[in-house]
């Protein structure tokens, strides 16, 4: 009994000396996604256009069905209504969206910290490292849907009862509107439920109807991102995954993520080998591979011609956790005897490595911003001394523009509100000046006048307060209020143009014509576009 008492003792410092550790890990990952967040990282990849769209049109966007992604669009939407500053809104949505990954890594350790307090390694790892470098583009879903997969998964390997159900389906929720890749996550969690419920007969009615509930989210899911997955280059075939991996994760990320599986390998035969001696030395193997996975992060961090490639490799993300899940569901998921046996040693060597990986990461995502800090610094230098107000896309930089970075919108987010330089085609700008205003048609922005000043000669934008009457047929006056509307070339009901018949500044006049269908009404000026914000009933 002694004995015992001791066991328990020894195990009880260890899961202190453990929980210690994790919480220096979400420090240093603090100060890591805060200053990567601070210094645009979520301007990468579709990040910038998401940006523009959102003061441009002041209101929030997402891609066919991916909903939830609208999430970390809020705050930026609510400050670009208190502040003019663009830097400043810069700022507000590239911290949001590095909420994200620090929100997978705290959800993750909420689930486990009480009842399976090691099994946290296994998230620290898989978004730590094996998501390097889809954390270099913190606003691709499918990114997200890969972070946020750690705790669904490990609510389902420890918990499902009272509020952890709750808060499993919730985030159920969340990942089944966000990308289509969260069907993957679905089916896993379902094969790890049903594998749970052969070993704990007395959960298995649960752990059955659990499973049950992610096939049928899985078909739901497959049903409703339809669309998305069916166009034309969005499809998983093997050729792009092919070249995702090799224009992505080939080289130092592999690397570094071949290391930390190996660690994950080494740290369950601390646990489970009876061959293998544990002592102060093997307990550092584990550590000792995340810490040379963490010089290859911070080489790869460091260096701009590899990184800007990475963009590739954010659809690999999730396949690449998927090992670590296996290690995880191995490491919990064992015979009765064993599961839930977690000893001082095995908890020792897990302490090492969380710190390990949190210093890594920091570093990594520290050098990191610094590049892109430096790189995006160029392009605005760069534009600031250009003296063509239109811009070529050609001409803006090389390393900052690789990899559908969205050159064109990026250049404008990093100038004012007023843009001095505008890159689309010359032949296009140069063509809008001469109408006497610039649109950036080709770019789909303007909508009721839009929040960036992009006019050239000095033509207000136009903006619509309300019209009446708000249905009629074929022939009906329709009578636009607003300001800005003098200089009108075209008004149109969903698309169909009308005979305009009174034009001021206040008030346009125009007449339904024949072929109109219910929908918004658009006005057209010398200043720019504007929509009426509810439709137009045509009987």
């Amino acid at each position: 009994m002694g004995q015992a008492q001791s066991e328990s003792s020894s195990a009880l410092d260890g899961a202190r000396g453990l929980g210690r550790s994790i919480w220096v890990f979400f420090v240093l990952v603090a100060v890591a996604f805060a200053v990567m967040g601070w210094f645009g990282a979520s301007l990468t990849f579709d990040g910038s256009k998401y940006f523009l769209k959102v003061v441009e049109e002041r209101q929030t966007f997402h891609y066919f069905a991916r909903t939830t992604g609208q999430t970390f669009q809020y705050p930026t939407l609510w400050a670009s209504s208190h502040t003019s500053s663009v830097p400043l809104l810069r700022h507000v949505f590239g911290l949001s969206y590095a909420v994200a990954p620090f929100g997978a890594l705290l959800a993750s350790w909420l689930v486990v910290r009480r009842r399976a307090p090691g099994l946290m390694v296994w998230p620290v790892l898989g978004i730590g490292i094996a998501a390097l470098p889809g954390l270099l583009f913190p606003v691709s879903e499918s990114v997200i849907v890969a972070e946020w997969a750690w705790p669904l998964v490990l609510v389902t390997l420890v918990a499902l009862d009272g509020f952890s159900l709750v808060a499993g389906a919730g985030i159920a929720a969340f990942l089944f509107f966000l990308h289509p890749q969260s069907l993957f996550v679905f089916l896993a969690v379902a094969v790890i439920s049903t594998i749970r419920a052969r070993l704990e007969p007395a959960l298995r009615r649960r752990l059955i109807a659990w499973a049950s509930v992610m096939l049928v989210a899985t078909v739901l899911a497959y049903v409703w991102h339809y669309t998305d997955i069916s166009k034309p280059g969005h499809s998983l075939s093997p050729t792009r995954i092919l070249n995702e991996f090799s224009n992505g994760e080939l080289g130092l990320p592999f690397l570094a993520y071949f290391l930390a599986f190996c660690a994950g390998l080494a740290l369950l035969a601390l646990r489970h080998s009876p061959m293998l001696p544990v002592n102060r030395w093997t307990r550092l193997i584990p550590a000792a591979l995340v810490a040379l996975a963490g010089i290859c992060m911070v080489v790869y961090a460091s260096n701009a011609s590899l990184w800007t490639r990475a963009a590739d490799a954010r659809d690999l993300v999730i396949f690449l956790e998927l090992p670590f899940v296996i290690l995880a569901v191995l490491d919990q998921l064992r015979p009765a005897s064993e599961v839930g046996v977690e000893t001082e040693p095995d908890l020792d060597a897990r302490g090492p490595i969380v710190i390990v990986t949190g210093i890594a990461l920091c570093i990594s995502l520290v050098v990191w911003s610094a590049g892109w800090s430096s790189e995006t610094g160029a392009l605005a230098r760069q534009l600031a001394a250009t003296h063509t107000y239109c811009v070529a896309p050609s001409a803006v930089g090389q390393k900052v523009t690789a990899d559908s970075l969205y050159k064109e919108e990026l250049a404008i987010d990093l100038q004012t509100r007023t843009p001095a330089h505008i890159v689309i085609p010359p032949a296009g700008c140069l063509a809008l000046r001469r109408r006497g205003v610039l649109t950036l048609v080709q770019l789909h922005f303007r909508v009721n006048g839009g929040w960036f000043h992009f006019a050239s000669s000095g033509f207000a934008f136009p903006a619509i307060t309300s019209f009446s009457p708000t249905s009629g047929p074929v022939g009906t006056v329709v009578t636009i209020t607003g300001s800005h509307l003098d200089n009108a070339t075209k008004v149109s009901f969903h698309g169909v143009s009308g005979t305009i018949t009174k034009n001021t500044t206040t008030t346009i006049k125009v007449m339904e014509p024949a072929g109109a269908t219910t929908g918004k009404i658009k006005v057209v000026t010398a200043g720019g576009k504007a929509r009426t914000t509810t439709v137009f009933t045509v009987p």
